[in-house]
This record gives structure tokens, sequence and C-alpha cells, in this order.
């Protein structure tokens, strides 16, 4: 009858895109290498391509210089992810001890009837959860956010 503390795990499937892009390396609009690797493993900051925010993530999984028709440029070659109910990671909010109170610094523990502590909901704040059954759902940003748009040029 307890919460599990790591929730259910499912492997599935994403759906993936994957493309080149070719950068300037010298002269106006040029890009580093350094603002070419700051774009891997970043998320939509908002609706991009019709898909929702931080529901596609960009890795970049190869980058050259060279000279491409005649441009000294970095060839850059990426991969777009899709994940329908977004990359941040979601974790039931449980906890073995509570705040009694929204702006108190102490806890309370949860137990059962004869005392034994137990594993509880919690409502997102701290707080004991009112409906036991369901705790809150904390989301946790594992990858930065970026406007897609200043920087990828695709077609959709």
């Amino acid at each position: 009858g307890q919460p599990y503390d790591t929730g259910f795990i499912r492997r599935r499937r994403i759906i993936t895109r994957q493309f080149t892009q070719f950068e300037r390396a010298s002269g106006a609009g040029a890009r580093t290498l350094d603002e070419i690797m700051d774009w891997h493993e970043t998320i939509n900051d908002r609706l991009y391509l019709n898909r929702a925010k931080r529901t596609l993530m960009l890795t970049v999984d190869k980058v050259a210089i060279g000279t491409y028709y005649s441009v000294r440029a970095w060839r850059v070659d990426m991969t777009m992810h899709y994940k329908k109910s977004d990359w941040r990671i979601k974790q039931l909010d449980v906890g073995w001890n509570y705040k009694p109170a929204v702006d108190s610094a102490d806890l309370e523990a949860f137990t059962d009837k004869p005392g034994n502590s137990i594993l509880g909901a919690l409502d997102g704040k701290g707080l004991k959860a009112a409906d036991q059954e369901q705790p809150a759902i904390r989301y946790h940003k594992e990858f930065e956010d970026a406007n897609f748009a200043s920087f990828l040029r695709l077609v959709s």
C-alpha cells in the first residue's frame, strides 16, 4: 500500500530526425566551435516545428571544419529527438518526513498506526498531500533550454 520510491521505469522508442547544417567558420556571422558545442543536449524553450516547449532535444553528433562549396565552414551533423511528454525528469513527491506548515523549518515523520516510519505523499511544497494516494509530481530540468529558431535552419 506504499508508493514506490522511484516509480515505474518504461523503455520507449524516441522519434529522431537527423540533419546537417553548415556554419561559417570565418568572417561575418561566423560560429565558433564553443558556440556549436553549446547546442549539444539542449531542449526547445518555446514552440518549435509545431512541437510544444521542452519536447525536442538537440544533440550535436559530429563537427568537422572544411571548405564546402568554396566557403570555409563547419559541417555540423545533428539529431533532433522528440519526446511527447517533455524532457524534464518527473518524480513523485514522496518522503519519510513532511513540514507541518508552509513556513516551518521543522519536519515530522510519516508514521502508520503502530508508529512505524512509512513513506508518505507530499504536495510539491514539502507539506503532507491531502490525498495520500496522489502525491504531487516534481519536475527537474536535466538539459538547458535554447531558442532553436535562433540558430537552426530546419524546414518542417
